[in-house]
């Protein structure tokens, strides 16, 4: 038989498809840029022909209600929405998915946030992958690039929804629903009888026929028996990503550089991916099918033999997240992205790929030439497996004629063994900023991960706990300023904290309430030392008396804050928080921290600079040594109310005398 070839939208694609495979019920509302789906069901009438239910609800949130009643029957049941739309629908949502029912739901996307415009986006994909509503929940995500696949993806949609008894969704752009294409629709099948449902759903609202009520919730008033139904869905969630990660790859064997793409932005890389290897650079595209479960081995391993990989979205850069955890930010990640609707063309990718990750810089060979090792060796530093000796870096140093510093003190995405954190002269601000953000990019990452460790041995205030004061972050920074020669700040109110560099420090700080275990280790000079910087710099008249008091009120503020948070011994998020107090003098500022997938251990040496490393051996010898402190110290947190109300009480002093 001579299949059908139809030219048709997107949109028009997944209506007809829904009919032809037997789907009982479409619950929906109209929204640009999907209303074609609800206006092709209208047009078909399948109500005359398959019986298949149509309607239009009087709202979003009525028609995701209608799928939970549906669904709740055995039914198959859908709905479609755009963006604002499928916002309105995430607590019914999460109903669905609490209450373990399959169903499909469309998502046509558009910018935002808010009302946005109509015209296509990707910024949904957050809200998609990691749980719009409420709970620990998954949606089981497909993203088509084609007019083909929409059609193909309500089938394995409801097959995969069935399997799991778990909402799946279809996650298209604009540009996906709105453009027409060629399409083969699935073979025409006949909606399930009322046996068949009965048979294949036995925990569905089918009428009780010599059998117990089955009971359709997700509400459980005993916390045991909620556990136990979150660790169950958690156990299927596991099985979900074992079994069902769907993804693409073209022209990756003998890729040196990736491209990252879903949907629309996927069929755009493409073409980029063409023309630069008409250029001679190698790329190859790996495109996410499922973006939940995100392949992220299957990514892994492709990545294991490239030097770095652009990640392209029509957003501000969401699935990039996903892309660095599953590469473990064992190579460069970038990200590429339009907003606002608009859509890039070929040749800005390929612009993007050039200046974030210059191809046509054949670093392998130079390393080669430059320490005298062969290939497979170069790419075993290159992609972390190995570190560089000092010796080695020394060598590349003379050979590039840059400083020691500019060849390891790369971002961590790059993998570097020692990250110099040396703040440039020229443009301080940013130089800083860059540092923050790669803090706050790390700790964004590992923001869920409950294995994450802190530990400090710290001879000033840690930055974890005053960043968020404006004046004494201003201080600290203009102390810096101020005795480096190359620049010029002549005095502390002269020094203006740009905006975006104080939402950083206060994003850093609030990263930080979510690290599951902290020890802080403080010498009993951690006040003393800052009060003594405050009054040298009065002294010489280079800070008002007014901005003193200011700053002496932000102290007296700070230290309260110490004593509730070591009394509490928790975080404002919940997490654990031991404070200790040595009498050590230390030299400097050790700190590490340690993650299921990541290892640092960082000095600060000279007030925002700092060493930063991810060899193993320090971060071993330096946690070892911060642990073992902790026996030479008094615990001031939780126990040790006397110590701690001496140690609290001697920091007023000390402030006081400002």
């Amino acid at each position: 038989m001579t299949e059908e070839v139809v030219l048709m939208k997107g949109n028009e694609a997944i209506a007809h498809a829904a009919i032809r495979l037997g789907v009982d019920g479409y619950f929906g509302y109209p929204i640009t840029p999907q209303s074609e789906v609800l206006e092709t069901l209208a047009e078909q009438k399948p109500w005359e022909t398959t019986g298949m239910v149509v309607l239009q609800a009087e709202s979003e949130v009525a028609a995701i209600n209608m799928v939970y009643g549906g669904a709740g029957a055995g039914k198959m049941v859908m709905t479609s929405s755009s963006s604002p739309g499928v916002s309105l629908k995430q607590e019914g949502i999460s109903y669905i998915a609490g209450a373990e029912l399959p169903c499909l739901i469309v998502n046509v996307m558009r910018g935002g946030p808010g009302l946005g415009t109509i015209q296509p986006s990707q910024a949904d994909y957050f809200q998609t992958t990691k749980g719009g509503g409420h709970g620990d929940y998954h949606l089981i995500a497909l993203a088509p690039a084609s007019v083909q696949e929409m059609a193909d993806f309500v089938g394995l949609a409801f097959e995969l929804a069935f399997k799991y008894r778990n909402p799946a969704m279809i996650l298209a752009d604009g540009v996906i629903g709105q453009m027409m294409e060629k399409v083969v629709l699935p073979a025409p099948r006949p909606r399930r009888t009322e046996e068949e449902v009965i048979a294949q759903c036995p925990w569905a609202t089918t009428g009780c026929k010599g059998r117990k009520p089955n009971i359709i919730t997700s509400l459980e008033l005993d916390p045991a028996i909620m556990e136990q139904r979150n660790l169950h869905l958690q156990e299927k969630y596991a099985e979900i990503q074992a079994k069902e990660t769907r993804y693409e790859e073209l022209d990756c064997e003998d890729a040196e550089y990736l491209i990252v793409a879903f949907g629309s932005c996927a069929r755009i890389a493409q073409k980029a991916m063409e023309h630069a290897r008409e250029e001679g650079i190698k790329v190859g595209l790996f495109r996410p099918i499922t973006l939940w479960p995100f392949p992220s081995d299957a990514l892994a391993e492709r990545a294991r033999q490239v030097k770095g990989i652009l990640v392209v979205e029509l957003n501000s850069g969401q699935m990039i997240e996903d892309v660095m955890l599953a590469v473990k930010c064992q190579i460069p990640v970038e990200h590429f992205g339009r907003l606002g609707g608009i859509v890039p063309d070929p040749d800005e990718v390929i612009e993007a790929l050039k200046e974030k990750l210059p191809p046509k810089t054949n670093l392998a060979n130079l390393l080669m030439d430059t320490l005298c090792i062969g290939r497979e060796a170069i790419y075993r530093r290159l992609r972390g497996e190995v570190p560089f000796t000092l010796e080695e870096a020394a060598l590349i140093s003379r050979k590039l004629g840059v400083s020691l510093d500019k060849i390891v003190g790369v971002s961590f995405s790059a993998n570097a063994v020692f990250d110099l954190n040396v703040v440039d002269h020229d443009d301080p601000f940013n130089a800083y900023f860059t540092i923050l953000s790669r803090y706050v990019k790390i700790f964004r990452a590992f923001q869920d991960d409950p294995t994450t460790a802190l530990g400090t041995s710290s001879n000033t205030i840690p930055q974890t706990l005053y960043l968020k004061h404006d004046l004494l972050s201003k201080f600290r920074l203009f102390k810096w300023m101020y005795q480096n020669k190359h620049i010029q700040c002549n005095h502390f109110e002269n020094l203006k904290m740009p905006e975006k560099l104080v939402d950083t420090q206060r994003e850093f700080v609030s990263l930080t309430q979510y690290i599951h275990s902290t020890d802080y280790i403080w010498d009993n000079m951690i006040f003393h030392h800052l009060v003594n910087d405050i009054k040298y710099f009065s002294d010489i008249h280079l800070i008002s008396c007014e901005d003193i008091q200011r700053i002496k009120e932000e102290l007296l503020v700070l230290v309260d804050e110490l004593e509730e948070l070591a009394m509490r011994g928790k975080t404002e998020a919940g997490n654990s928080v031991r404070i200790y107090v040595s009498h050590i003098n230390f030299e400097a500022t050790y700190s590490y921290l340690e993650t299921s997938s990541l290892q640092l251990s960082m000095i600060r040496v000279y007030s925002i600079n700092s060493i930063t490393t991810q060899d193993t051996e320090m971060f071993n010898s330096l946690k070892d040594w911060i642990q073992s402190l902790k026996k030479f110290s008094t615990m001031i947190s939780e126990s040790g109310e006397m110590q701690r109300i001496q140690f609290f009480n001697r920091q007023r002093e000390i402030i006081n005398t400002l």
